[in-house]
């Protein structure tokens, strides 16, 4: 499934219908998967220095 927000020649289409958007951009299961990928390392690293950060103070 793959959206284009706004198609360089100004109709407002997409492949699964009408949408008017602002960028130039398509957006499929691929960028999704990337974007949650990216989410889930920055909370998954996020989450590990909160758990160091709280077991120094514990263990000086």
């Amino acid at each position: 499934m793959s959206i284009l927000l706004s198609p360089v020649d100004g109709s407002l289409f997409t492949t699964s219908g009408l949408l008017q958007g602002v960028a130039t951009m398509f957006l499929d299961e691929v960028v999704f998967a990337g974007l949650l990928t990216v989410g889930l390392m920055i909370t998954f690293f996020a989450g590990l220095y909160y758990f160091l950060r709280k077991d120094m103070d514990k263990h000086p």
